[in-house]
């Protein structure tokens, strides 16, 4: 067993050698007489260049930061702790490797060496605090990152309450306007404008949410096919004509010769070009300019929307494409500033790049995307507004209308009709089959969401119905519920397609029409049950 002496010195050489921190100790003169390995190894000074000299003659700079008053208290008696918080350091040495530091954090601690009641020196212990320092940091960094992002998020959600009631008040307001029934023809004109107006930039809201949550959980999904770039873009600036049109705005499009098509979705890229158009016009004041000029680049189109209007302030210019940014930078514009978010994320799903461009604010703005070409192929035209010409286009088909929601089913009703479908509706499934024992459909078109027997359900049951002409009858889901899981769920139940609420009559025309087998295949099955 070894004595307290053997002990004693046992304890010296740990500290010494082995010690996780660093010790020096002086005499009272304030002469170094003890330097362990771990100040060896990161103040690069061995004990042997050390010893014997007094603390402010190697580190001199102790005195420029008034630290010999510090020794002359602990002389007295007293203990200094030092905090890292407030000096950083008290002897300079380098930062940890790994760590963004520009020296090593430490805090350290001053005592009296006491022989009995006497102090006969001073032992200085210091500490390397690094790594809790850049821990400190990063949650100092996480903690004004979250406060930022609840910050922003409270703006959205302020924002969106805004863009919603506004347009709600307008359609309230002229709805109070209209139960008077002595309005003027001019005074229902401008009422019914102002209320299909408000309804589609609600539409527009929405349909940005519905995107971004999409794209949050990675169920944007792209149904690619080569689409003829010119012809998408000729679409969207038709789209947007009457927006421009009404602010005196000269909206101009060109396009290169012998453009190639590109690899992707025509909806969601027509969804690009109208979000960059609308964009600039909302931005650029009366008379002003709007440009699209579509070119090829080697192997990449290139797609350039230009404009005369508000500009981008030069700090805004790096964040433009981030959530929640109002467009170009001015709160006095309408939106939830999704758009170019969104246009920002299509156009990396289709492994293409976008950038922005301005001189400064009032000096306009250019946004230019590149899409991968593809080879040059027969392409499909752009989806958008096939039939918008033929007000008819759905005459003498018999559609059978599901929806339990009577404005709904009112509304719906009457606009098939208006292009000559013939229709007849039901409440629920039980109503449903009771009109089906004497009406012979076309196409079914019913609601998720019943009373009694969902549409899930309800379309299953139709599929086994002993009407074997019914049975292959074609089936569209048209619902609010419009996550990838219900519109996967209603595929399996038997439906052939799903279009979601709030209802474009014109394209669920289109999509009527597309499910439509040529009318004498019609006419056989039906003489055959």
């Amino acid at each position: 067993m070894l004595g307290s002496t053997e002990l004693s010195q046992a304890f010296l050489e740990w500290l010494e050698n082995y010690a996780p921190q660093g010790i020096f100790i002086t005499d009272e003169n304030l002469i170094i007489r003890g330097w362990n390995r771990w100040l060896e190894a990161n103040t690069g000074l061995t004990a042997a260049e050390v010893m014997g000299r007094r603390v402010f003659e190697v580190f001199p700079e102790l005195v420029e930061r008034h630290f010999e008053k510090l020794y002359k208290q602990v002389l007295h008696g007293e203990s200094i702790l030092l905090s890292q918080r407030f000096h950083r350091y008290l002897v300079k040495m380098p930062a940890p490797d790994g760590m963004n530091l520009d020296d090593m954090q430490q805090t350290a601690r001053i005592s009296p060496l006491l022989s009995g009641d006497s102090v006969v020196g001073t032992v200085t212990m210091v500490y390397d605090v690094s790594e809790r320092v850049v821990h400190e940091t990063e949650l100092e960094v996480a903690r004004l990152e979250a406060e930022k992002a609840n910050q922003t998020k409270d703006d959205f959600l302020a924002t969106v309450s805004h863009e919603l009631r506004g347009p709600l008040t307008s359609i309230l307001g002229w709805v109070a306007v209209l139960q008077n029934r002595s309005v003027d023809q001019n005074t229902l004109l401008r009422a019914l404008q102002s209320i299909e107006r408000n309804a589609k930039v609600q539409n527009k809201l929405l349909g940005d949410l519905l995107d971004i949550a999409r794209i949050e959980a990675g169920k944007l999904k792209l149904e690619k096919s080569q689409v003829n770039i010119t012809t998408v873009a000729a679409a969207a600036v038709e789209m947007v004509r009457p927006v421009a049109d009404a602010k005196k705005i000269d909206l101009r499009y060109t396009a290169g010769v012998g453009i190639n098509p590109v690899h992707g979705d025509v909806h969601r890229i027509q969804q690009i070009l109208v979000n960059l158009i609308s964009n600039a016009i909302k931005f650029t004041p009366a008379s002003g300019v709007v440009s699209l000029q579509i070119e090829q680049t080697g192997e990449y189109v290139r797609i350039r929307v230009c404009d005369t209007g508000a500009g981008i302030d030069a700090e805004l210019l790096p964040h433009i494409f981030e959530r929640f940014r109002q467009g170009q930078g001015s709160s006095a514009h309408e939106g939830l500033g999704l758009g170019l978010a969104i246009v920002r994320e299509l156009v990396e799903l289709h492994e293409g790049t976008i950038g922005a461009e301005s001189a400064g604010p009032g000096m306009g703005a250019a946004f230019t995307v590149t899409l991968p070409a593809s080879p040059m192929t027969v392409v499909q035209p752009a989806a958008e507004n096939t039939f918008a010409v033929d007000n008819n286009r759905l005459h003498d088909i018999h559609i059978l209308l599901v929806e339990d929601n009577d404005d709904s089913r009112e509304t719906l009703e009457r606009s098939l009709e208006r292009f000559g479908a013939v229709v007849r509706s039901a409440r629920s499934a039980d109503e449903a089959f009771v009109v089906l024992k004497e009406f012979a459909p076309h196409v079914v078109l019913s609601d998720l969401s019943l009373p009694g027997e969902s549409g899930f359900v309800f379309i299953q049951k139709m599929r086994r119905w002993e009407n074997a002409t019914l049975q292959r009858v074609p089936a569209i889901a048209v619902s609010a519920f419009t996550s990838i899981e219900t519109q996967n769920n209603a595929f399996d139940s038997g439906f052939n397609a799903h279009v979601a609420k709030p209802v474009n009559v014109s394209e669920l025309a289109e999509q009527i029409l597309r499910l439509q087998p040529p009318r004498d295949q019609v006419q056989a099955g039906r003489s055959d049950s």
